[in-house]
């Protein structure tokens, strides 16, 4: 086996004179993008920033509005779970929405998310990627990571997405486990049966829009994984902008392709 080349420092001690420079210089790379106002086709816009290793608080996204998930810097998975608005119960589904789309991965403008009661919940209207997402339903948690690399008390999505949905009094067991969608995760299934997880393909401006079907409530954790290549070993940050999309681009929704399912409502 070659030997790494990779040399750690000794120490990540940060010297008490670096420190006030060091901090300088992470508050204005926070506000560089914290700041931004990236373009949306429509109007009444709401952006929401995501810093990395943090989350978006349970959100509202009403029936016929758009949710842009933006990669700010590439290489970035957002862990992001829909629940039913109107039925809390109601949360999505991973294997109903790779069954009834028919496929696990290149997913494109047109395919559908579907919640547990097989309720249609969201649609791909854009994505700017490959479309590459993984639909495993799971999400990074203490007690995995402490199986997979021996650390206790690891910062985790599962407990950002509890943080993120504390103000409708969920805990630990609420956060379904077969519901989690990571965007641009790179988890292929290889041939010999095999499962990985690679470096995430999206870039830097990266975006999926997800078009409400329904009135729907929507939290994210942005990895914070440090310890496999999901996000590329450095996690950074992310926008979303909830915004009510111009007639042109409810044209173009109306007319995507759709999985061929009845309607359940």
């Amino acid at each position: 086996m070659a030997k790494s080349k990779l040399k750690l420092p000794e120490s990540f001690y940060v010297p008490a004179e670096q420190r006030p420079e060091l901090l300088k210089a992470v508050i204005a790379h926070d506000k560089k993008f914290a700041l931004a106002r990236p373009s949306v086709p429509g109007k009444n816009a709401e952006y929401i920033y995501l810093p990395a290793m943090g989350f978006m608080k349970g959100t509202l996204i009403e029936e016929g509005q758009v949710l842009r998930i933006i990669d700010l810097e590439g290489g970035q998975v957002p862990d992001v779970i829909l629940w039913d608005a109107d039925d809390m119960s109601n949360v999505h589904n991973c294997g109903w929405s790779q069954l009834l789309n028919k496929k696990w991965n290149n997913w494109k403008p047109g395919d559908a998310f579907f919640s547990k009661n097989c309720d249609k919940m969201a649609t791909i209207s854009e994505d700017s990627t490959p479309g590459m997402h993984s639909f495993i339903g799971t999400f990074c948690n203490e007690r995995a990571n402490y199986v997979r690399y021996g650390i206790p008390g690891t910062i985790n999505c599962r407990d950002n997405l509890v943080s993120a949905m504390a103000d409708f009094g969920f805990v630990a067991d609420d956060i379904d486990w077969g519901s989690c969608i990571s965007f641009f995760m790179n988890m292929p299934y290889r041939a010999d049966g095999s499962l990985g997880i690679g470096e995430a393909p999206s870039k830097a401006g990266d975006y999926i829009d997800l078009y409400a079907e329904m009135d729907l409530i929507v939290a994210i954790s942005n990895c914070p994984s440090i310890r496999s290549a999901t996000n590329l070993y450095q996690p950074k940050p992310m926008m979303c902008v909830v915004y009510d999309p111009d007639e042109d681009y409810k044209a173009k929704v109306k007319a995507l392709p759709k999985p061929d399912v009845l309607p359940t409502r």
